[in-house]
C-alpha cells in the first residue's frame, strides 16, 4: 500500500479508500484527487474479497494506490467512475463515465456485487457514454436523470436502465437471494422497481406522492417480501 498514510485535500475535497485488518491495523490506501475535487460515494465487496467502489471527480484526476499513479479523469465537470482492487490494494481496473457533450456532469451513488455482475447507480445530465469499454451506448438527458448499468465485474457492458422525466434521487439498491435486483428512485414520482440480472423488469411500483416522498433505503426478507 502507500507507504506516507497522511492524506492532504484541496479545499473542495478528495476521496479516499483505506483498508485496516481485523485489530484495526493499516493495510493500504487508494486516494482519489481531482484539483476540482473528488468524492467516494460508495464502496463494496464480491465474494472473493475484490473492493469496487464509486464516486465522481472534478477536474484533473488521479488514482495513488500502492504509489502508482492512474488517470482518472480531466475537464472542470464532475465524471463518474467506477474503480476496482483486489483484496491486497492492487488496482485492477477503473471506468469513467464520460459526458460526450462536454459541458455537464455525472457521478456515481451506489454500487452492488451480484453473482459476478457488478450493478452501479448514478446520475448525469447531457449526453453519456454507458460503454466506454466498448462500442460507444449513448444516453441523452436535458435536465438530469438516473441510471441503473449492469457490468460483468471485468467490465463489460450488459445493460442499463435510465428514468426519465428529471429524476432527482435514485440511490437505493439492494438485492435479493435470487439475484433480483431493486432500484428505487424519485421522478415525477417516487418508484421502486425490481430486475432479474438479465436486465428485465419484474415488478414495478408507483408510489405517487409528488416529490414530498422518498424511499430511503429497502431491505428483502427470507420470503422475498420487500
Amino acid at each position: 500500500g502507500v507507504q506516507d498514510t497522511t492524506l492532504f485535500s484541496n479545499t473542495l475535497g478528495n476521496g479516499f479508500i483505506v483498508k485496516l485488518d481485523s485489530l484495526g491495523e493499516f493495510e493500504w490506501l487508494a486516494r482519489v484527487s481531482g484539483n476540482y475535487g473528488s468524492g467516494i460515494e460508495d464502496i463494496t465487496l464480491d465474494d472473493q474479497g475484490n473492493v469496487y467502489s464509486t464516486g465522481f471527480v472534478r477536474g484533473i484526476g488521479t488514482l495513488d494506490v500502492g504509489g502508482e499513479n492512474f488517470a482518472l479523469g480531466s475537464g472542470a465537470n464532475y465524471t463518474g467512475f467506477v474503480m476496482t482492487f483486489d483484496p491486497d490494494g492492487n488496482y485492477l481496473w477503473s471506468q469513467l463515465f464520460n459526458n460526450v457533450s462536454g459541458a455537464h456532469n455525472s457521478t456515481g451513488y451506489e454500487i452492488l456485487v451480484v453473482n459476478n455482475k457488478l450493478l452501479l447507480t448514478g446520475s448525469f445530465s447531457g449526453t453519456m457514454d454507458m460503454n466506454p469499454a466498448g462500442t460507444p451506448i449513448t444516453l441523452s438527458s436535458t435536465n438530469g436523470t438516473n441510471f441503473l448499468i449492469c457490468l460483468d465485474t471485468n467490465s463489460t457492458y450488459n445493460w442499463h436502465h435510465q428514468v426519465f422525466n428529471n429524476a432527482d434521487d435514485g440511490r437505493t439498491l439492494t438485492a435479493d437471494s435470487a439475484g433480483n435486483i431493486y432500484y428505487s428512485y424519485l421522478a415525477s414520482n417516487t418508484y421502486l422497481k425490481k430486475f432479474d440480472l438479465n436486465g428485465n423488469v419484474l415488478l414495478n411500483i408507483d408510489w405517487g406522492s409528488g416529490n414530498s416522498f422518498v424511499i430511503e433505503d429497502v431491505a428483502i426478507d427470507q420470503d422475498s417480501g420487500i
